[in-house]
């Protein structure tokens, strides 16, 4: 019996160390009047466009999340990830005739090992010793992924009839 309860105790400390949470840097949303998309097509073409596109080290899946609480409905979101990176994409209908295409780019909280002084520059981890190459290929990664998705807006738009986006409309929101 203490030997399953230590096991059990062992496994919560496992997942309490290496488990991260994430936290937004920077956003974009647009909404759309009187354009219905659909997030099943929506997560598919942009999916199709990042696979073509062959960005190094990114994956791809969608997720669930809660509206609000445990009995709130739930809300698909295309999850994109490089390292530490993670870009959150949301589509849904608002309304009647309208939808809403955003994005949440969030990066990982350091782990437990990068907070050891010597062993996380040793690892490579230290968030205080974050390379020029670290830097740039992040900024190119949440380029990238917001380049992406208004070529697939741009592509809705233009199949619906619905005007481009503005320079305004297409700059991200917030952030570092």
């Amino acid at each position: 019996m203490w030997t399953v309860i230590l096991v059990i105790i062992i496994v919560f400390v496992i997942i309490a160390l290496v488990s991260r949470s994430i936290t937004p840097v920077k956003r974009w949303h647009q909404y759309f009047t009187g354009m219905q998309i659909s997030a099943h097509d929506f997560y598919a073409r942009v999916e199709q466009e990042v696979i073509r596109r062959d960005f190094p080290h990114a994956k791809l899946y969608v997720f669930e999340e809660l509206e609000k609480g445990i009995f709130s409905a739930k809300r698909q979101y295309l999850r994109v990830t490089r390292g530490d990176d993670v870009v959150d994409i949301g589509c849904a209908l608002f309304g009647k005739e309208d939808s809403f295409v955003s994005w949440w780019y969030s990066q990982k909280e350091p782990s437990f090992i990068s907070k050891i002084p010597i062993l996380n520059t040793l690892m490579g981890v230290n968030p205080k010793n974050v390379s020029f190459y670290q830097q740039d290929t992040a900024t190119m990664f949440r380029s990238a992924i917001h380049s992406t998705i208004l070529f697939v807006i741009d592509e809705f738009s233009e199949t619906k009839g619905y005007r481009p986006l503005s320079e305004l409309d297409r700059q991200p929101i917030g952030g570092k």
